[in-house]
């Protein structure tokens, strides 16, 4: 990993430990507090599958997290009703209500990458109000 000084505009190398993210391509890095997150993306090979020769890649169901503070990578433990592991899509950290922050993960393409992921259709419930959807 790489670190811009904002000030000088100098590269230096990031020396880091624990369990990093084995090389991604298409992912989403999302920065909150002291730590950054890693969201999705592609993967060269599935550790979960047998090496396949018809298979150049798989697509990554885990969540990373980098500290800053103490140049270490964890794998962060998730639950409940996890989104399909995607590429190409967008996220950002946002804080809600009572002060508790999530990450929000929409669109992107699944393993076909012919399927563009339109979360908004399976949400009913966030149909935009009225006036959002009347033309002037």
């Amino acid at each position: 990993m790489y670190a811009l000084d904002l000030k000088t505009f100098a590269w230096t190398t990031v020396l880091m430990s624990g369990n990093a993210p084995e090389a991604l391509q298409c992912h989403k890095a999302v920065v909150f507090a002291d730590s950054m997150y890693i969201v999705a993306g592609k993967v060269k090979q599935c550790p979960s599958l047998p090496p396949d020769p018809n298979r150049s890649s798989c697509l990554n169901p885990k969540v990373y997290q980098y500290r800053f503070d103490i140049n270490k990578w964890f794998a962060v433990p998730n639950s409940g009703f996890s989104p399909t592991p995607r590429q190409l899509h967008a996220a950002v950290s946002l804080e809600g209500e009572h002060g508790v922050w999530s990450i929000y993960m929409f669109g992107g393409s699944d393993v076909s990458k012919m399927r563009f992921y339109v979360d908004f259709s399976s949400c009913g419930a966030c149909a935009p109000p009225a006036s959002a959807s009347s033309s002037n």
